[in-house]
């Protein structure tokens, strides 16, 4: 992991060590990792969470302590394939995951896990209860409240809205058009009600409250969506 100081531009190595790759706990100087795909920053305990994907790990940096630990390690559980993106929930008390084809939670304190959507290594897309729910590889994960996460579904090439107190998922924009034969269909971007824009394979996502506006990128450019009109 690097460091950027912003006042002077300068870089430097923050923890692990630079083409020594491996999966060590301990100090920042020791400790090594694969590939670090996501980070959040945990206010509470001062530290940072990741997502080391070629170890199936989710790790904690102690910023503190300086330490480097494992909160959970995902190669002997039923989560297929490897980590991808992470969120914090609006508690801090809880990591929300994703994988190509699952989402699943691990409480910080306990370090219970508990998937969300089926146990399969099988992609897709289907609405409605979360045990039967279907994704197919979503490059991002926010919370817009305490019950609420949308996700940037990028082959399905949609917003999901998981309802926590429902327990279930929707969608934001149409399906695209069936893949041609011969390779993978680039859909127009489609403004308009939520039930009729398009999307252009969502990657990022961030939510500005005090504009009630939520910012999407995409591939070839930046959408909103405003949040209390449905409007794209």
């Amino acid at each position: 992991m690097r460091l950027l100081k912003r006042s002077n531009g300068q870089t430097s190595t923050f923890a692990g060590s630079c083409t020594n790759q491996g999966n060590v706990d301990g100090s920042f100087t020791s400790a090594r990792f694969e590939r670090i795909r996501d980070i959040v920053y945990h206010t509470g305990r001062n530290s940072l969470f990741i997502i080391d994907a070629d170890n199936r790990a989710i790790r904690e940096l102690d910023i503190a302590t300086q330490t480097v630990s494992t909160l959970i390690q995902l190669r002997p559980t039923s989560f297929f394939g490897q980590p991808a993106r992470l969120t914090l929930d609006p508690s801090e008390g809880n990591i929300y995951f994703s994988g190509s084809s699952m989402l699943a939670k691990v409480n910080i304190a306990t370090k219970a896990l508990t998937f969300l959507t089926p146990i399969t290594s099988e992609t897709g897309f289907k609405d409605g209860a979360l045990p039967t729910a279907k994704i197919n590889n979503p490059s991002e994960l926010i919370f817009l409240n305490d019950d609420t996460i949308l996700i940037a579904d990028a082959l399905n090439q949609r917003l999901r809205v998981i309802d926590l107190k429902t327990s279930s998922i929707s969608s934001i924009c149409k399906a695209p058009p069936p893949n041609p034969p011969d390779g993978v269909v680039f859909p127009d971007s489609v403004d308009g009600n939520i039930r009729t824009c398009g999307l252009r394979f969502p990657q990022s996502l961030l939510y500005r409250p005090e504009m009630n506006r939520i910012l999407l990128g995409e591939f070839g450019s930046i959408r909103q969506l405003a949040v209390l009109t449905g409007k794209y």
